[in-house]
């Protein structure tokens, strides 16, 4: 029943994918904070763990980058498959109003048109 809900979910929406972008962001922004504390420490007090700033920082900078440029490949995705599925963008339950194509058959028998299809 969890394999189906998530079937849902991720078939039909792009939802997940912005997630990824939204994920992306937020690490980033996590990664230049402790990039900037790690610069301060190391400028203004005699704390700073060697090594710890370069390879923490830059992995989650990286990572950030990592996870918004997947996220926009899926969104590339995610927008061929729309189109390519070749839905409707939408579905006319009603019509309201005159029916413009019964006053196109009208206006062809009346003038005797061999027209075709307009």
């Amino acid at each position: 029943m969890i394999r189906f809900a998530w079937t849902g979910i991720t078939s039909f929406s792009v939802i997940p994918l912005r997630l990824g972008i939204i994920i992306g962001f937020l690490t980033s922004c996590l990664a230049f904070y402790q990039l900037a504390e790690a610069i301060w420490v190391k400028i203004f007090t005699d704390q700073a763990i060697p090594g710890w700033a370069s390879i923490i920082g830059l992995q989650s900078l990286l990572f950030g980058v990592l996870f918004i440029l997947v996220g926009l490949l899926g969104e590339y995705i995610a927008r061929i498959l729309e189109e390519v599925r070749e839905r409707p963008r939408f579905i006319v339950e009603q019509n309201v109003g005159p029916d413009l194509n019964h006053h196109v058959n009208d206006v062809r028998n009346k003038n005797n048109c061999n027209c075709g299809n307009i």
